[in-house]
């Protein structure tokens, strides 16, 4: 019995298998669920999705331009599965939310390959990926349709690393499959950029040292990296001819107040922030779908609590795989991946379009599943048991939090009313839910909410305008 128990934690099958029906076990339920945020202007508004043959257009205009709005946002592959998913099932939500619940399947198994990878044991490998799998910091991401992008774009990075050294070691035709990857990666969401940093990194950890300059000169390798920087380029020429630049243009400072704050209080709140992803990942207690202004409080000191504690921990990590450089390399690789993916993201160096989001950590929290897979199955002898014990108590608390925020998403009153009780100084989050209420013929409270949204930011013209359009239509309300 204790063979055949050894041999299936050992088996690559067993453990893709499990990872697998567990990803979409635990967010099944979503398949059953509406429209919510950004789904009615990315997707049910957008003309371009209502025809294969707009995949032209599609390929040539921003990603919202079928909804009649230009934005900075290029994903044009992400748009054509809308299209095949519209072709295929037309606007039934049910489709959408089946494809993204399936795609989140792939994904954590091929966290799992990737932790194998590394040089990760079977057993650590498997947990970090069912870690990842169940982490309720990825609930955005599954349950709103448009979370399909950042699905896709892991999934082709995560295809790249894993197709990248076996097409440096064969060659042959293998040698497009990785190419083909970062291409998608890129197509689905600006982030796919990080896939060749991600490479390179890999490369690096996976190479003695001494023979890290003759892989710089193998033929296969120095095809690679072209043939990588190539499709980035091109990328990039495209991209910059279609949204009109590279940069993030016209963020609202509502959206991120981050554009209109001097660079030592967005740098300082960017660090302030990275401890926060890193906060939620460890203990994801307080959720939430919108961070925008003013549910995080901008740092505009040094001496902020939030800037060094984060300071603390990222110290307190670097000297971890300082000191783990040899007998745990993987310990250095994950923070490198870590740092990697969440830098393009991080508002350190330009402002993206918004300030928090815990989308934004999907990718990056590859390596944060994986790092801690590996601690819960590192302990020997007497500790074994207690680290099994906290494994499955981790697994089980993960998986009670991930159902209790998906029930948030069933439809956009529900999400926004989940959101002003965590955030209750979100803007956006009153202003959203006034929205919803009044949709549903709940004018009083619709407006409750609105005055709340202009309390909070008397400069919120969105909100300013809606509550205008209500009273205009229903007269001044009664005090």
């Amino acid at each position: 019995m204790r063979d055949r128990l050894q041999r299936w934690s050992d088996s690559r099958y067993f453990w893709e298998t499990l990872i697998f029906a567990v990803a979409v076990l635990v967010f099944l339920r979503t398949v059953w669920y509406g429209w919510t945020y950004d789904d009615e202007v990315v997707i049910v508004a957008n003309e371009h999705l209502r025809s294969l043959g707009n995949l032209g257009t599609i390929f040539s205009s921003t990603a919202w331009a079928g909804s009649g709005i230009e934005t900075y946002l290029y994903r044009p592959l992400t748009i054509a599965s809308f299209a095949l998913n519209y072709a295929i099932a037309g606007l039934s939500p049910w489709s959408w939310h089946l494809v993204n619940v399936l795609l989140h399947g792939l994904v954590s198994v091929l966290v799992y390959r990737l932790g194998r990878a590394w040089g990760l044991e079977a057993g650590a490998a498997g947990l970090g990926a069912l870690l990842f799998a169940v982490h309720p910091i990825h609930v955005s991401v599954v349950a709103g349709a448009v979370g399909r992008q950042d699905l896709l774009a892991a999934a082709f990075t995560l295809w790249m690393l894993l197709a990248h050294r076996r097409a440096a070691d064969r060659g042959g035709w293998r040698m497009a499959i990785p190419v083909f990857a970062y291409a998608g990666a890129l197509l689905t969401k600006e982030v796919g950029a990080v896939a060749l940093g991600l490479v390179a990194l890999q490369d690096w950890f996976r190479t003695h040292p001494g023979s890290r300059l003759r892989l710089l000169r193998e033929r296969r390798t120095v095809i690679l990296y072209s043939a990588y920087l190539f499709t980035l380029a091109a990328y990039l020429a495209v991209r910059t001819h279609v949204a009109g630049g590279l940069g993030v243009l016209g963020t609202h400072p509502l959206d991120n107040p981050l554009v209109a704050v001097s660079y030592g209080t967005r740098l300082l709140t960017a660090v302030a922030l990275i401890g926060k992803g890193l906060l939620l990942l460890a203990a994801p207690f307080r959720q939430s779908p919108d961070y925008s202004y003013n549910a995080i409080p901008l740092a505009t000191a040094f001496d902020d609590w939030r800037v060094l504690a984060t300071l603390a921990t990222l110290a307190a990590v670097v000297w971890l795989a300082i000191a783990k450089r040899r007998s745990d390399p993987y310990v250095a690789l994950g923070a490198w991946w870590y740092a990697i993916a969440l830098f393009p993201t991080s508002n350190l160096v330009f402002a993206i379009g918004t300030i928090f989001g815990e989308r934004l950590l999907y990718v990056p929290s590859v390596a944060f599943c994986l790092l801690a897979g590996a601690a819960l199955t590192s302990p020997r002898g007497r500790l074994r048991r207690a680290a099994t014990a906290g494994a499955a108590i981790a697994m089980i608390g993960l998986t009670a939090l991930t159902v209790r925020y998906t029930a948030a998403w069933r439809s956009n009153v529900t999400l926004f009313e989940w959101a002003v009780r965590v955030e209750p100084n979100s803007t956006k989050a009153h202003h959203k839910l006034g929205e919803v209420y009044y949709r549903e013929g709940r004018t009083a409270a619709a407006i409750r909410e609105l005055e709340r949204a202009l309390a909070i930011a008397p400069g919120n013209i969105f909100a300013a305008q809606t509550l205008a359009a209500i009273r205009n239509r229903t007269g001044p309300p009664l005090r």
